[in-house]
């Protein structure tokens, strides 16, 4: 097993993107009830703005198979390297 400073990753991040939806009445709002206790939908449909947060924007598939791609010439980049080492290790003379 590699030792734990020898994993690595490799992370791909984007920014934040804001986004505003606009809904028709506040869907947090309770439903009310009448003094029979009759339930009655929110009264007012007034448009209602929420922020949405902690989204980015979507990755496009051209990114998506870059990324991948990177990911796998690191992988091949570092099996060389691992190969060179243990070869390394079996003959000295070679190194």
């Amino acid at each position: 097993m590699r030792p734990a400073s020898k994993i690595g990753a490799l992370l791909f991040l984007r920014s934040e993107l804001l986004a505003t939806v606009n809904w028709a009445g506040n869907p947090d709002k309770s439903v009310s009830a009448d003094a029979e206790g009759k339930s009655h939908p929110r009264s007012s449909f007034r448009a209602w703005q929420q922020t949405v947060r902690g989204q980015a924007r979507p990755w496009t598939k051209p990114q998506l198979a870059t990324a991948a791609f990177s990911g796998l010439r690191i992988v091949n980049f570092r099996n060389v390297q691992r190969i060179r080492e243990i070869e390394a290790q079996e003959d000295p003379a070679s190194s």
